[in-house]
């Protein structure tokens, strides 16, 4: 199999629009058969991104801008405010005037205009029938109405005549602030193109051609306390609110970004914002956002036919930088799961954001799919499939083995089956949710298992905070493994035991080791865990496992046959040059199990900034060709075909087996490498 045809499958491991066009599959309306009019009534969703004015039913008059409020005076429509109908959410809007202005809620309920941004300017617009609408303050609960003294616009708490209005097309209106697109779609002819029906080439059944990405973190900025990560994926209120200054969380010129200072060596940023972002979004910081919906809209219209969410935090960042910092900001729940739940409703409301600026419900081009079958149509549509999962430290609060906290006596038989009654209904609900995929081990050992090493100190201290000592570190079983956690070195391990029988627990590493490894391995509820989530048909994270816990989760998804497990950050220590300073990950033989379950792999964003991608996955489209050469000729591949250089420049060959899938005859769900991507940290690395 040459690279060209090497395919981007995702589907077989769920085991499972620009808003300028129209659905392929448009509902009819009732209006459209059986009437002397065949013109569909318009519903509250139809005059998104639209320029419009109001015409009052009572007086049959305009309505216009009179000094600092509104009024239904204008006998005709050039005389009118022209409105701006920007989409607050699915029926819901914000009118923006040609002065820059919104119609918002004053005291003394007056409707007035005003440059100020806030839920007054919200508006949900209620179909009254016959082509008529009422504007309805949803701050405040009241209509907006014509005063019957002097047509001045005011508030009601009752609906009638007075609050009826019909919505007529206008010209010249100021757009709303928003991020461009600068995507021009065009035929062979130079003709514009609808985005939806340019994007739904690839029918059900046929291949998809397209890019994935299978590891994203859209909304940080609710996890991790909400401390760290700033600017929105979306907000009702538009781009100013999304994405305004990040100074009331990073400080002045940037001083309390501490994750930043850490993770990206930046000391210090400019903090402004739309519109004039002059240091952020940049692929140089992870702590700002870099999926904002209309970035991602570019993505879809690049052709990215896939992504998955994962809601993620990291509750110790959120307890570190308060202590240091006072938040200033309410703080939220820091929990994982209740972090989980927030992120969950924000990306079903993204949907319906959506959703509201392509002209109803379903109409957007952002689809969550709860399944192969679903995401498959949502493809076929011209959408992207939206896949959740979910990347935590201490996922459904398994922060302790339960199973061998019950063997030494430390809890009773009932309390063992409480908490394991807990886990079982928080993956019901979270699948429920949608929720297809699962980490069951993040930055730190849990209840499940070990943690991988990596980004030195900052983990094992986080470790010591959260579960109370520091990891146990050994040389590395794998000598492809060159990591070096940062300790206090030791030769005798027995003298190390003995100290931290005494209580004397600091961060210890063994001394002339090449590589170091993480002691603690899969635990008793993580074996029960990896069964559960097998059993529910839960695709099943190995990353951020220890060597010793990835290879034990393996040997159970293995025994079980179960092709739902897949590694999304995939450095391969095998890939990487020795002086790399490798952590602890998957090898080629561990990949190459994943791959014959019927699971897969992608990049790491640090790989594509090396421009390493390129290499494994050739290496591995050769290894398939011999694979399957071999499976042709009824036999091994000759000794001087495998040892040509192509195939030994990274310590290979590694053969490719016959995944379990060949053995049923059913050459459509035969062993195919996909190459997806992986984004991470608020859409960039």
């Amino acid at each position: 199999m040459s690279m060209k045809n090497l395919c981007l499958t995702i589907a077989v491991l769920f085991v499972l629009a620009s808003c300028s066009g129209e659905s392929p599959t448009p509902e009819p309306s009732g209006n459209e058969a059986g009437t002397e009019d065949t013109t569909p009534a318009r519903t509250p969703y139809d005059f998104a991104n639209g320029c419009y004015a109001l015409k009052s039913v009572a007086n049959n008059s305009f309505v216009e801008s009179i000094s600092a409020g509104y009024a239904a005076s204008a006998q005709d429509l050039t005389q009118a405010s022209a409105f701006f109908m920007k989409p607050s959410g699915l029926g819901t809007y914000m009118l923006y005037d040609r002065k820059a202005r919104y119609l918002s809620v004053g005291a003394s309920q007056i409707a007035i205009r005003t440059s100020t941004l806030d839920d007054n300017t919200i508006w949900e617009l209620v179909s009254l029938g016959e082509d008529r609408f009422a504007l309805k303050s949803v701050a405040k609960g009241k209509w907006l109405a014509v005063s019957s003294n002097d047509d001045q616009m005011i508030l009601s708490i009752s609906s009638g005549t007075s609050t009826e209005f019909r919505l007529e097309e206008a010209a010249d209106c100021e757009p709303f602030p928003e991020a461009e697109l600068n995507v021009d779609l065009k035929d062979k002819n130079g003709l514009t193109v609808n985005p939806l029906t340019a994007m739904a080439r690839p029918a059900v059944g046929e291949p998809i051609v397209g890019f994935a990405d299978v590891h994203a973190h859209l909304n940080h900025f609710l996890g991790s306390g909400q401390t760290t990560f700033v600017g929105e994926t979306f907000n009702p209120l538009g781009i100013q609110e999304a994405l305004q200054d990040c100074s009331l969380l990073h400080g002045k010129n940037g001083s309390t970004d501490l994750l930043g200072m850490v993770q990206d060596k930046i000391t210090g940023h400019n903090t402004d914002g739309w519109p004039t972002f002059s240091f952020w979004p940049t692929a140089y910081s992870q702590t700002h956002q870099q999926a904002y919906y209309r970035w991602i809209e570019r993505a879809w219209l690049s052709g990215q036919r896939l992504l998955v969410q994962e809601m993620v935090s990291a509750e110790i960042l959120a307890r570190v930088k308060n202590s240091l910092i006072p938040p200033k900001v309410d703080l939220p729940p820091q929990d994982d799961m209740s972090v989980c739940y927030r992120q969950i409703r924000n990306m079903y409301d993204m949907q319906d954001y959506i959703d509201a600026q392509c002209g109803g419900p379903g109409k957007g081009w952002f689809r969550i799919c709860k399944s192969s079958g679903e995401a498959r149509q949502a493809i076929s549509e011209g959408k992207m499939a939206v896949l959740l999962a979910i990347e935590v430290d201490t996922v459904f609060d398994g922060s302790s083995d339960f199973i061998t906290d019950y063997e030494n006596g430390d809890i009773t038989k009932e309390n063992l089956d409480v908490k394991l009654h807990d886990i079982r209904r928080q993956i019901d609900k979270y699948y429920d949710w949608g929720v297809r995929a699962v980490f069951p081990v993040h930055g730190i050992n849990n209840g499940y298992g070990g943690a991988w090493l990596y980004v030195n100190v900052v983990w094992n201290l986080g470790n010591k905070l959260m579960r109370g000592d520091f990891y146990e570190v050994e040389e590395s079983p794998n000598p492809r493994v060159t990591y070096h956690e940062s300790g206090i070195g030791y030769t005798n391990e027995e003298y190390i035991d003995l100290l931290r029988s005494l209580g004397i627990d600091l961060p210890y590493v063994p001394i002339g080791a090449k590589g170091h490894s993480n002691k603690q391995g899969l635990t008793k509820l993580g074996a029960w865990l990896i069964n559960e989530l097998i059993k529910k048909g839960i695709v099943i994270e190995i990353d951020h496992m220890s060597e010793k816990t990835a290879n034990k989760a393996l040997k159970i998804i293995w025994d079980a046959k179960y092709p739902g497990v897949i590694a999304t950050h995939g450095r391969i220590t095998d890939l990487y040059p020795p002086d790399a300073n490798t952590y602890e990950q998957l090898d080629i033989p561990r990949m190459l199990k994943v791959i014959q379950l019927g699971g897969l792999f992608s990049a790491h964003p640090d790989w594509a900034l090396r421009g390493d991608n390129y290499c494994y996955v050739e290496y591995l489209g050769k290894m398939i060709e011999l694979s399957n050469l071999s499976r042709i000729k009824n036999g091994p591949v000759p000794a001087e075909v495998f040892n040509k250089p192509e195939y030994q420049r990274y310590g290979g060959p590694y053969k490719v087996p016959t995944s379990w899938y060949n053995t049923n005859d059913d050459p459509t769900d035969d062993l195919v490498l996909g190459m997806p991507m992986t984004t991470d940290v608020n859409g960039a690395c």
